[in-house]
């Protein structure tokens, strides 16, 4: 994620009287598929199995006693592997996606993908390098480009908020532009 996505100002704002909301922008390089094909480690078609309940990057998942840069609501997403276009071939991949809502928190991230349970997805990722992820886990990975590396799979075709092509010319794409030099480094 923080190849494609700097983080920008946090604002705090009283949502209501027992929540806030903590809203996360920034600026979001526009990439192209062939772009996102060459800087991903992993592409991959699936299902999403799992989504868990937003908790916090801390040891314990509880909300810190201050929140500083690097303190996020996170959940995972588990997704069934049925066809890998880049990388090591997974049966399950866990994507981890920032923001949520806790108890007494609303994370609202900019531009972070969405994701449903059952859904089918074909996404560009990148084990997860953000601040965020203060351990430097690598048993979980980032849609690269945020929104733009996630795409829902439905009739042959794919689509995300930016763009919708038939599944055969993504995978065209995925195919000749996979061993490219990666544009983000």
């Amino acid at each position: 994620m923080i190849l494609a996505f700097g983080l920008g100002y946090v604002v705090y704002d009283t949502y209501n009287v027992t929540k806030s909301t903590i809203r996360v922008e920034g600026t979001l390089i526009e990439l192209s598929p062939e772009e996102m094909a060459a800087a991903s480690s992993l592409i991959i078609e699936g299902k999403i199995n799992d989504i868990t309940q937003p908790q916090w990057n801390t040891e314990d998942g509880n909300e810190p006693e201050v929140i500083e840069d690097a303190d996020a609501i996170y959940r995972d997403i588990t997704i069934k592997v049925n066809k890998t276009h880049k990388g090591e071939e997974l049966d399950e991949v866990v994507v981890r996606v920032y923001g949520g809502e806790t108890e007494k928190i609303i994370m609202d991230m900019e531009n972070a993908p969405e994701f449903t349970e059952n859904e089918n997805v074909l996404l560009f990722l990148n084990v997860d390098d953000s601040p965020a992820n203060k351990t430097n886990s690598t048993d979980h990975y980032a849609v690269v480009g945020s929104y733009q590396g996630k795409f829902k799979v439905k009739n042959d075709k794919v689509d995300n908020k930016k763009e919708k092509i038939q599944l055969n010319e993504m995978v065209d794409i995925i195919e000749t532009h996979k061993d490219d030099e990666n544009p983000l480094q």
